[in-house]
């Protein structure tokens, strides 16, 4: 008799809840799946660093900066090179900034540069990369140098998004030039 009675009011309970959902909502205000908020900086971004080389970065709609190039030219005593210095990582774009370590790969060195950006507007950014400074090594196929000193200075950049372009996974060159200081 219980358990016929305990049946009955969970039965009750159950169909009163189930009226008062269909009361309270009535087909007036469906609920609506969330719709995934997209960064308004999402897409493809080109542009010049403050010593006329290429800046390419790329941001997921997610707002994360997941692709990055900035080419830069560092001089030595005896050579110079000229390469893209990339992120092994990603990172978000947080308050319309972002910050990120990017290295010479596929040499082998130390010398790392760390980018700061912000977006001035959905289709501008600009930023910063800063100086290099303290033990360094470097070794291409063709030259090597050590010391401690500046192996990198800080420079600027801009850069704009490139219009009806949407995420792609691009081919960035590692290609390295090297060329020997003429006295």
């Amino acid at each position: 008799m219980k358990t016929r009675i305990y049946s009955f009011q969970v039965s009750f309970l159950l169909m009163l809840l189930l009226l008062i959902c269909v009361a309270c909502n009535n087909g007036k205000n469906p609920v609506k799946p969330q719709e995934p908020k997209i960064s308004p900086y999402s897409g493809i971004w080109q542009g010049k660093n403050s010593q006329n080389n290429s800046i390419f970065f790329q941001v997921t709609d997610e707002g994360i900066v997941d692709t990055l190039a900035i080419r830069l030219k560092m001089s030595f005593v005896t050579f110079s090179v000229t390469a893209n210095f990339i992120p092994d990582t990603t990172c978000n774009v947080k308050n319309d900034t972002f910050c990120i370590v990017a290295k010479l790969p596929p040499v082998i060195s130390n010398i790392f540069t760390t980018l700061h950006g912000t977006f001035n507007s959905d289709s501008s950014a600009s930023g910063k990369y800063d100086k290099f400074y303290g033990s360094f090594y470097i070794i291409t196929t063709n030259y090597a140098s050590f010391g401690t000193g500046t192996a990198l200075n800080a420079g600027t950049w801009n850069a704009k998004k490139v219009p009806g372009v949407g995420i792609i996974k691009p081919f960035i060159s590692d290609e390295i030039i090297c060329s020997p200081i003429k006295n």
